[in-house]
């Protein structure tokens, strides 16, 4: 069985502030957001008819572990189908079948970490797929992912990250300009910090 990079980040046994999952009427095409390294950020929706959904029984990689944590120290329990698929090179939030779907390359994940020298990279993309899923999808992108980047920013702070760590994602791949799906760095890194530092309130 797998020992997870991930696992060991989530110890802690802080109590956390509770969240509403928001639901909005938007068409599973629209309800996605994605990023690569060698790709960027965009809403393309890929093939996913190898993906293969996991539990926490049948889960060999710790995806589950780390999705559980963050529900469990946020005190939500949404209800998310979690898949795995290799060779996706990419995370994504989506509205699959309508339902509420996170999917994952774990070793995009752990190349991630590697090429941005930081765990607590990995970590920022899973919390900020689930930020989709605690702020909802609407039909503006860019406030879209705003908000799940204050919700990872959010995320963070509770797990214990420093905010040098919990914006290191962010500065490592971020576009200087906005693009049609994502604002640019510096708004997104303003929406990490703002959730960073509520989360302290």
């Amino acid at each position: 069985m797998r020992v997870s990079f991930l696992i060991s980040l989530f110890l802690s046994t802080l109590v956390f502030s509770s969240s509403t999952i928001v639901d909005r009427n938007i068409s599973d095409k629209k309800a996605i957001c994605s990023f690569s390294i060698y790709g960027g950020y965009g809403n393309q929706m890929p093939n996913f008819n190898k993906a293969k959904k996991v539990t926490e029984e049948t889960d060999k990689s710790g995806i589950f572990d780390v999705i559980n944590s963050m529900k469990e120290k946020l005190k939500i329990n949404p209800r998310l189908d979690i898949y795995l698929q290799s060779n996706l090179d990419n995370a994504y939030a989506l509205l699959k079948d309508g339902k509420r779907s996170l999917i994952f390359d774990v070793n995009f994940l752990e190349k991630v970490n590697k090429h941005c020298g930081s765990e607590w990279c990995a970590i920022q993309i899973i919390a900020h797929e689930l930020g989709h899923h605690i702020n909802g999808f609407s039909e503006d992108s860019h406030q879209n992912e705003l908000g799940a980047d204050y919700w990872s920013g959010y995320i963070l702070s509770k797990l214990g990250a420093s905010l040098e760590s919990t914006l290191k994602g962010i500065q490592t791949y971020g576009s200087e300009y906005d693009t049609d799906t994502h604002p640019n760095v510096y708004k997104r890194s303003e929406a990490i910090e703002e959730g960073y530092r509520n989360a302290n309130d």
